[in-house]
């Protein structure tokens, strides 16, 4: 049986709390923008951005199932969180709430495989 460090059990605690507490608050940004016009919180038209708002909702809704492929043990779990936040990131910088929301991203990215690091090997 495969045993989780402690601290990594709690972060990966924290980012299943935080994942769909962030999805929720994106789908309300949005929701906030259409009943004020189709106005982004930036001053941009929500018909503007709105590929741009599909993708990151799709990437926050991945991110809670790399979460769960985490709790799996599957490696695949690191690299579609990984990837979930690069696309998410690129899109807060260009459209949403600048940069400093993407810099604490990266923050949370690297405890995580910080974390991950004394098991990786145990990760398939």
């Amino acid at each position: 049986m495969k045993s989780r460090p402690l601290f990594l059990t709690l972060w990966l605690i924290l980012l299943s709390i935080l994942a769909p507490l962030a999805t929720f608050f994106y789908l309300m940004d949005v929701y906030d923008a259409m009943s004020h016009g189709g106005v982004t919180m930036t001053g941009l038209s929500l018909n503007s951005v709105l590929p741009f708002v599909v993708i990151a909702g799709i990437a926050l809704f991945l991110q809670i199932i790399a979460i769960g492929l985490l709790w799996f043990w599957k490696k695949m779990g690191f690299y579609l969180y990984a990837g979930c936040f690069l696309v998410s990131a690129f899109i807060q910088i260009l459209f949403l709430r600048g940069s400093s929301v993407a810099f604490l991203g990266v923050i949370g990215l690297v405890i995580l495989r910080w974390a991950m690091n004394s098991v990786y090997d145990r990760f398939s």
